[in-house]
């Protein structure tokens, strides 16, 4: 549900004013009667959609306010009133930073005019920066979606790495839109006009990193004299995000701590993503240390998609939108009860789920509106998905009690009550199981209920060759 933050200092105005806002424009009133306090809140979160804002309070003036708002570039639409002025003020207000001025008594008809205006005239400004962004291929902050404070925290820890050339590692699970929070920092630094460079660790093989790297000459069939460059080059000046740092093989993770000086000097900035508690990889000597601390300058840890539910009508709202857009539908509208359900949906999947779903549902739809039956066949998949994790980890499970092992934790549910990537849990039980049969592939695989080539391909999959040679 939207939001409106109503800052107002005389309490029968107010009490009026957070009434026609939830009874009459159907959204939630948040409320001050302090500038001060408005500024405190715009600025802890979660941001409100909309600011209603009194020319005269106690501890300062609305002019200051909006100033203010504007100087800590933060992106709220402000329509401010008064019973005072005349269109010079109107005017200087508007020069200001405000979106529309009321005069008092306010009408309720002039209030939701001016209210639905500012909504989409905000709406309409993200879009076309996210156009412009997406023309020049640069993303920014502006072009990430949230208010809760969770993403605020990112947000804020980004801006920091954007005006720095340290060193980032992005840490979260899956889909919770880590490529692209590097790109906005990237996007946002002073190296946008340079290149992002990105290596994908997981589709490297150990025999080619070095040539995707540091690149290579041509094929004797071609040009013996023609370079390729490798990705440290491609960056120079710029960005190498390496996606799913975790993936790299103790070979080539000793490859790319050699070649940390060579990306210094070409002035390459280094931003890694991983999904693995790399910390705890290095305790157990399954990744270089010194690499590590190489690229952990700063770490930013993205929440996941439950851990922010206050986000996911804006992003329902935006990704909704686009797709209409590009399927050419007519849906403008998501209804409470789908919305209430998407709020209530588990998402393993995070932004990536939450997009594909949209999608689908925008494509089923028929009229403007997306209703909760547009999302039924999500739902069920959500439910045969968490029917078929729970089948999973239990045979997990089983295996483990098998293979007599006493201290694995092979449990659906993380402690903060969110479901955990299955890809964890698989691997867990693949270390275990190799671990008590001592790398025997054959045992270990009829243990686990998996062919032998479906093993090995795990195994390679999920960076954990380690294992067998330190089993064998």
């Amino acid at each position: 549900m939207r939001s409106i933050l109503i800052v107002e200092d005389e309490r029968t105005q107010l009490m009026l004013m957070e009434q026609i806002v939830r009874k009459e424009l159907g959204m939630q009133a948040l409320s001050t009667t302090r500038g001060l306090k408005a500024l405190s809140m715009l600025e802890e979160g979660p941001l409100p959609d909309l600011m209603l804002l009194d020319m005269h309070l106690p501890d300062m003036h609305g002019m200051d306010v909006i100033q203010e708002v504007r100087k800590r570039r933060i992106p709220i639409p402000i329509i401010i009133f008064s019973a005072y002025g005349d269109n010079k003020i109107a005017i200087e207000a508007i020069h200001a930073g405000a979106d529309d001025f009321l005069y008092k008594p306010i009408s309720v008809q002039r209030l939701r005019l001016s209210v639905n205006q500012a909504l989409e005239r905000a709406q309409m400004q993200r879009e076309l920066k996210r156009l412009e962004r997406h023309y020049e291929n640069c993303v920014q902050f502006d072009d990430m979606i949230g208010k809760s404070p969770a993403f605020r925290e990112v947000m804020k820890l980004g801006e920091h790495a954007s005006g720095s050339s340290i060193n980032v590692l992005l840490y979260g699970a899956a889909g919770v839109g880590k490529e692209f929070l590097a790109r906005a920092i990237h996007g946002s630094s002073a190296r946008n006009s340079a290149p992002f460079i990105v290596l994908n660790c997981a589709a490297v093989s150990e025999r080619g990193f070095e040539k995707v790297l540091c690149g290579h000459y041509n094929d004797a069939s071609e040009s013996r004299y023609a370079p390729r460059p490798g990705k440290i080059m491609q960056a120079k000046k710029g960005t190498l995000y390496l996606d799913g740092v975790e993936a790299l093989s103790m070979g080539q993770q000793a490859l790319l701590q050699q070649n940390m000086p060579v990306l210094e000097e070409h002035d390459v900035r280094v931003i890694a993503s991983t999904s693995k508690h790399l910390d705890s990889w290095v305790e157990e000597g399954l990744f270089r240390a010194d690499l590590y601390f190489k690229i952990n300058g700063m770490r930013i840890t993205l929440p996941c998609l439950s851990e922010r539910k206050e986000d996911i009508a804006l992003l329902a709202e935006d990704r909704m939108r686009g797709f209409a857009s590009r399927e050419k539908k007519p849906v403008q509208h998501i209804s409470p009860a789908a919305l209430e359900w998407m709020e209530s949906a588990p998402w393993p999947g995070n932004i990536d789920q939450l997009e594909n779903t949209l999608h689908r549902a925008v494509i089923l739809c028929e009229g403007d509106t997306l209703e909760k039956r547009h999302f039924q066949t999500s739902e069920r998949d959500m439910e045969i998905r968490l029917e078929r994790c729970k089948d999973k980890v239990n045979g997990y499970a089983k295996v483990a009690n098998d293979v007599g092992v006493e201290d694995i934790n092979l449990t659906l549910v993380r402690s903060d009550g969110d479901v955990r990537p299955m890809q964890d849990v698989e691997t867990e039980a693949i270390i275990y199981a190799l671990r008590h049969y001592q790398g025997h592939i054959s045992r270990t695989a009829r243990k686990l209920g998996i062919g032998r080539s479906t093993l090995y391909r795990k195994i390679r999959d999920l960076g954990l060759e380690h294992e067998v040679q330190k089993q064998g």
